[in-house]
């Protein structure tokens, strides 16, 4: 088994073979991993690839969305975060908590604040959006 820390670095391979790929023949390609289920679940899988859009849409790092910076902008990310982990995905709280280095109620205060926030910011909830369809394209 693949140790949880590379998996991100293989992810950004994968990605950046694909945009190479996608540049030199003029249209998009998709790389198929066979047998990567073998390697690590498929909800695994799923949470790394919603830590990627999340990452990717709001410009940060992971280890800036897990970091104790409480700037707006990497608080929004952290709880778009929360909030796609656990209505998409399904993880629990205290899981979710484990990706981000919070503590469980960190986690519902994040997700809670998120939903609530989508309603009248526009731009949060344009966001999210993005990552939604992003990551729907991306497990079909």
């Amino acid at each position: 088994m693949i140790p949880r820390e590379n998996l991100p670095a293989i992810f950004k391979i994968v990605s950046d073979t694909e945009l190479q790929l996608t540049a030199l023949l003029g249209y998009k390609a998709k790389l198929k991993i066979e047998n990567m289920g073998q390697i690590v679940s498929k909800k695994e899988m799923d949470k790394y690839l919603i830590q990627k859009l999340v990452c990717d849409e709001f410009g940060f790092s992971w280890k800036d969305i897990r970091s104790f910076n409480r700037r707006r902008d990497i608080v929004e990310a952290r709880r778009s975060y929360c909030w796609l982990a656990t209505t998409i995905l399904g993880e629990t709280l205290v899981q979710v908590g484990k990706d981000i280095d919070r503590d469980h109620t960190s986690v519902i205060h994040l997700r809670d604040s998120c939903r609530d926030l989508m309603t009248i910011d526009f731009a949060l909830r344009d966001h999210v959006e993005d990552i939604k369809t992003k990551f729907y394209e991306n497990i079909n």
